[in-house]
């Protein structure tokens, strides 16, 4: 019974990190306004900024397929990672091998996003009530 629990709980830790339990909220019109021409970057601007007065939003609907996110192959704008939910079953796998073979030492994730991954090898940690371990990011900022 432990086992599935286990489980449940780290497809559940899964599905929040990757937003895949909710349908993707609009992204604000705004927010890549940069990309577009001058002329259309200046009207996109000052309509914002008379909506936002209204407290309203133009979005765009994100037309993300369940299969880019489970491939990790997009950058949603509402998850905490964007590796995609095959390569979450690859950490849970190495750390449950890891846990199992009583491998010693810590873990790291290199070249971070938005600590999705580390919330989730510190969630498995924990599944398996493994306090000893660290687990540490490296982040480099530019």
């Amino acid at each position: 019974m432990k086992n599935a629990a286990i489980s449940l709980y780290l497809d559940l830790i899964k599905k929040a990190l990757s937003f895949t339990l909710w349908p993707e909220p609009g992204i604000p019109l705004e927010t890549f306004n940069y990309k577009r021409s001058t002329a259309k970057q200046y009207f996109i601007h000052n309509l914002t900024k008379i909506l936002h007065r209204f407290k309203l939003q133009i979005v765009e609907i994100a037309n993300y397929k369940e299969k880019d996110r489970e491939e990790g192959i997009i950058w949603p704008m509402y998850a905490e990672t964007m590796i995609g939910l095959k390569r979450l079953d690859n950490i849970q796998y190495c750390i449950e091998e890891v846990l199992k073979n009583k491998i010693e030492g810590d873990l790291i994730e290199t070249g971070v996003w938005r600590g999705g991954a580390c919330i989730f090898m510190k969630a498995v940690l924990s599944a398996y009530e493994e306090n000893e371990r660290t687990v540490c990011i490296e982040m480099v900022i530019t």
